[in-house]
């Protein structure tokens, strides 16, 4: 069973994935970014600081790019995942030596081939796959006997993605 919750642990994975750090970091970002507008906010009004005009112009684009990009704009696209999303969905995942077919009760069934797998990252929660068409597909832990096993089916696909890109070398 697929439920929202997994899909906000997908997008966790994603976001630390991509930018490279963890949620603590992003945490500092983000009061890093308020301290700036802050600091705009108390230039502008009390005009403290420097004699330089464009310094607290500065803090401003910093405070707003840091506090959209890593605290209000997560924020928003988890509202909208958990709003979009349905509480529960049965899936049924199978593998085989040509790839993974996934059934979706209620949307309908996905082939992918190894082929279709770019990228896997291994994240505390599960496992998330990068996949040719830019879609990703995450597995969540509890799927996996164990940890060693989530850890077997990421180097499984890791060969397979690290085979495919030679044999394109190759060519």
């Amino acid at each position: 069973i697929s439920t929202a919750a997994d899909l906000l642990d997908a997008f966790d994975a994603y976001t630390q994935h991509r930018t490279g750090m963890r949620p603590w970091i992003r945490y500092l970002v983000v009061a890093l970014g308020l301290f700036w507008l802050l600091s705009f906010a108390l230039v502008l009004i009390y005009g403290l600081g420097s004699a330089r005009w464009w310094h607290p112009v500065i803090w401003l684009f910093l405070g707003l790019a840091a506090s959209w990009l890593f605290g209000l704009k997560p924020i928003l696209v988890r509202r909208s995942i958990a709003r979009q999303s349905a509480p529960e969905q049965k899936l049924d995942i199978q593998f085989s030596e040509d790839g993974a077919t996934i059934y979706a009760h209620g949307t309908g069934e996905f082939q992918r081939t190894w082929a279709d797998f770019l990228d896997v990252y291994v994240h505390k929660k599960g496992l998330l796959c990068y996949m040719s068409d830019e879609m990703k597909h995450w597995l969540p832990i509890r799927i996996f006997t164990s940890r060693k096993q989530m850890q077997k089916l990421a180097d499984f696909i890791t060969v397979h993605c690290n085979a495919l890109m030679s044999r394109n070398d190759k060519k």
